[in-house]
């Protein structure tokens, strides 16, 4: 495993992350478990396999494993509306079903919460119930945090009892992940690593962040490697749940238009151009960053754990992969052709708004906008916009999802666009930029 510690190693220097965990399992079974860096810079403690890590929206595939295990319950209903579960919910919320909040299908609006304010389940559902409703349930796909917050506070009315407890009491426990919990500031947690992230180029404690919002079902667990080990052996062996329960998970969504979307319950669906199946889900929360990869018909999976909120962890998974064997190397971006010139035209046109009035509106991005808008000013100034290229386009719905990439000097900027067809024109992007 030289080869993947010396590309750790180089990595840490590279990205200035403090500290690293990866795993490499075979169907649960350790082929390579290490720490490098630190877990805590201050008081100089090295990250070990028991270093606990937010877990981030890797999360959210426990809190799908919790409503299937409550499914099994007869507790509850895939294809029930949840109003039946939220009498107090609003009329326009009737169609919405729990098999919608799993896959990301409901059509909540999105919400902006001070998640350093401390509030009640039922205070999270007003402000849900306030959002103005983004499309119909099952018309297209758009990755909602509230809406797995929301199964948690279902979750939470059903069982009588915390999301968490469900998980510790019949998966945890269970499997022996000893140091998974949910996350608590208050309680003492052993190997417990620190979050980090940047501001103006110095390295920062993670921000404080409320206890309610650290104990929402859209990812706020703590596990180490040795509890992703063992939770690998219980998607290997399809433990805990059904046959069916198990295939409804990994099966992807199916949009009312018949159009099917790769994603699950909780869990990324993706196929390599030889059409191995792979599984997983990326995370970001609080100064953490997570990747979870598993090839599922090899029964190899691939876990990378960093506390820096600015870590590439995709690409640093990428490279363990391919390090590990070569078969697992996947393809390089390759540019495909535009079928739809004039929706690159409409993204082109938003980023040159985005730097003449210094707004975002329809942009999410992991850095500060100052420094997006700098960034994209020097771009469009030296004509390094017009090396725009597309990678990927997905069907979702009366939408098109497409990937662009641009590479500059040292970045990459890597823009998901979603463009509404009907209209040919540009919704959102989300704008990740890497070293």
């Amino acid at each position: 495993m030289k080869k993947v510690d010396d590309f750790i190693h180089a990595e840490l220097i590279q990205q200035q992350i403090p500290g690293i965990a990866i795993g490499i399992f075979h169907n649960g079974q350790p082929l390579h478990l290490q720490g490098y860096g630190s877990a805590n810079i201050e008081h100089h403690i090295p990250v070990t396999i028991k270093t606990v890590f937010q877990s981030a929206s890797i999360g959210k595939m426990f809190t799908a494993m919790a409503v299937m295990l409550l499914v099994e319950d007869k507790k509850i209903m895939l294809d029930q509306s949840i109003t039946s579960y939220l009498p107090s919910a609003p009329h326009n919320w009737q169609a919405i079903t729990i098999r919608h909040l799993l896959t990301h299908t409901s059509g909540m609006g999105a919400v902006e919460i001070d998640t350093q304010q401390e509030f009640t389940d039922d205070e999270y559902l007003d402000q849900y119930y306030a959002a103005t409703m983004e499309f119909l349930p099952g018309e297209r796909w758009s990755y909602s945090n509230s809406g797995y917050s929301t199964l948690g506070f279902i979750l939470n009315k059903v069982a009588e009892k915390h999301y968490g407890d469900i998980l510790k009491e019949r998966v945890f426990i269970p499997a022996g992940m000893n140091s998974a919990r949910i996350i608590s500031d208050a309680d003492i947690v052993l190997h417990r690593s620190a979050g980090y992230e940047y501001l103006h180029g110095e390295l920062k404690n993670q921000p404080w962040v409320s206890k309610s919002a650290n104990t929402l079902a859209e990812g706020s667990l703590y596990l180490s490697l040795e509890d992703y080990l063992k939770w690998d052996r219980i998607v290997a062996t399809r433990a805990l749940l059904s046959k069916d329960s198990w295939e409804q998970i990994l099966s992807p969504v199916e949009l009312i238009n018949g159009q099917c979307y790769p994603y699950g319950f909780g869990w990324d669906l993706n196929h390599t151009q030889e059409n191995t199946l792979l599984i997983g889900h990326e995370g970001s929360w609080q100064g953490f960053r997570t990747a979870l990869l598993r090839y599922d018909h090899e029964g190899i999976t691939f876990v990378v754990l960093a506390n820096a909120s600015h870590a590439n962890v995709g690409n640093i998974l990428k490279g363990i992969a391919e390090r590990f064997a070569p078969s697992f190397k996947q393809n390089k971006d390759e540019i495909i052709f535009d079928e739809y010139p004039s929706l690159t035209s409409a993204l082109v046109n938003e980023l040159h708004l985005i730097t003449n009035q210094k707004k975002i509106e329809k942009v999410e991005t992991n850095i500060t906008l100052h420094a997006l808008i700098d960034l994209l000013q020097t771009i469009i100034k030296v004509k390094v916009i017009k090396q725009l290229y597309l990678i990927h386009d997905q069907p979702n719905g009366d939408h098109l999802d497409r990937v662009y990439k641009i590479k500059f000097k040292t970045k990459v900027l890597t823009l998901y666009s979603s463009f509404n067809m009907t209209r040919m024109s540009l919704h959102s992007i989300f704008i990740y930029i890497e070293e």
